[in-house]
């Protein structure tokens, strides 16, 4: 299982709040049988590109399509970039300000190429999927009050770093135009930005002046660090951080390298559609932190090993990832997360603390806002709703009912 996929799904939005992105002027294989719900990922497949295929790295290019009908592709490319952070982030403001000066109408623009990685695009990860199908959306309701028409309490499944061409399904809005109140994981906005940095060194740093080599051979600590500065992180900012914290900040650093950006995540989407409702939280910056490092350091350490030498793979298991959440595929998604029975232990005991653990908590502050009267619209993490100790299936033990909705409407969906 490569960890990167928890890093999108499973919650860790103060990571996201904490991690700055450099400054800057075959396809995948299955973890298990894909349902009928969605359809089998091809590989990417893009013509040859001699032009960018000459450029020396570190390069990336984004794309636009043209949206008149003519079938054109816009492509901007970006070479000798600091890193390939830096590169994605440098061809996608050059792609912008080519499409602003454009007189034509065109797409947002998404990377396409990473070095010599091409990416899956938004039209191959949207290709085939049907129109009316289910989304990651339920509307709850108990026994109590299973009909309660101006009080109605939705859940949906967020990731939280997307493409600027991927967006959340419209019901999704529909949701939050009928909620007094949007309900996140953490309100990140509620602590001043030196606060924050505080919460982080204390769970992200090692105790006691250790430091992350004595926790490794030095040749593993070499090939770390090598990495690390690929992605345009230096030693000096690594050298006494948690490896679990080292982890989730280079995981975002991958993402953002193929273009997936907080900024376009399903939280900071609707935070900006927010309006004049209130947000609520159901957990704490400290909570999510106090989970994501909570795994003893040796099991950290082994963690963090592993994820870093499967990171060739991540492109491919990210873009299934995506692909599983658009499709509305709750199965397949379970078989990301939960059914991969070749995992290390590092790694599930990771992911119990990140998932299963927390769940708890998530389900019993949804109990709470269903004995309101106001109506909510709650984003967690696509991850907490799947699988046998998902936050839906601890409050179906509670007694709640949980009604599946529809990719474009509030109508239950179709089985």
């Amino acid at each position: 299982m490569n960890i990167l996929k928890a890093i999108a799904n499973a919650g860790l939005l103060i990571v996201l709040a904490g991690c700055q992105a450099p400054k800057t002027e075959t396809g995948p294989t299955s973890t298990g049988a894909i349902p009928s719900t969605s359809v089998v990922l091809t590989p990417a497949n893009g013509s040859p590109d001699p032009v960018y295929a000459n450029l020396p790295p570190n390069k990336a290019q984004a794309l636009s399509h043209d949206l008149t009908g003519t079938g054109i592709e816009y492509t901007n490319n970006v070479a000798t970039q600091p890193n390939p952070v830096a590169a994605a982030l440098r061809a996608l403001s050059d792609c912008e300000q080519a499409r602003a000066a454009r007189a034509t109408a065109s797409s947002a623009c998404e990377i396409r190429r990473k070095d010599d990685i091409l990416i899956h695009s938004t039209a191959e990860l949207t290709n085939g999927l049907a129109a009316n199908r289910p989304a990651l959306l339920w509307r709850l309701s108990t026994a109590d009050a299973p009909d309660k028409p101006t009080a109605n309490v939705y859940i949906a499944g967020s990731i939280h770093v997307l493409k600027p061409t991927l967006q959340a399904p419209p019901s999704y809005t529909q949701a939050l135009a009928e909620s007094d109140t949007l309900v996140f994981e953490i309100d990140e906005t509620l602590l001043p930005a030196e606060q924050m940095q505080s919460l982080i060194q204390r769970y992200g740093n090692l105790p006691n002046e250790q430091t992350l080599a004595e926790l490794m051979s030095a040749a593993d600590y070499a090939n770390i660090i090598n990495y690390t500065t690929r992605l345009g992180v230096p030693e000096a900012l690594i050298s006494r951080m948690k490896p679990a914290m080292l982890l989730l900040q280079v995981g975002v650093l991958e993402y953002i390298s193929m273009g997936y950006l907080p900024q376009h995540g399903v939280e900071s989407v609707f935070r900006a559609k927010k309006g004049k409702r209130n947000l609520i939280a159901l957990e704490t910056m400290e909570q999510q932190l106090a989970a994501a490092t909570a795994l003893p350091l040796t099991l950290q350490t082994e963690l963090l090993l592993e994820t870093i030498a499967a990171i060739d793979t991540a492109n491919l298991e990210i873009s299934e990832l995506v692909r599983a959440w658009l499709a509305g595929d709750t199965q397949h998604l379970d078989v990301l997360f939960n059914g991969n029975a070749d995992a290390s232990p590092a790694a599930k005991q990771w992911m119990d603390d990140l998932l299963a653990k927390r769940n708890i908590g998530m389900a019993a502050g949804v109990i709470e806002l269903l004995k309101s009267t106001e109506s909510h619209f709650i984003l967690v993490g696509a991850a907490h709703l799947v699988g046998d100790n998902s936050v839906l299936a601890l409050l179906e033990q509670e007694g709640v009912t949980a009604t599946r909705l529809s990719h474009n409407s509030l109508t239950p969906a179709t089985p």
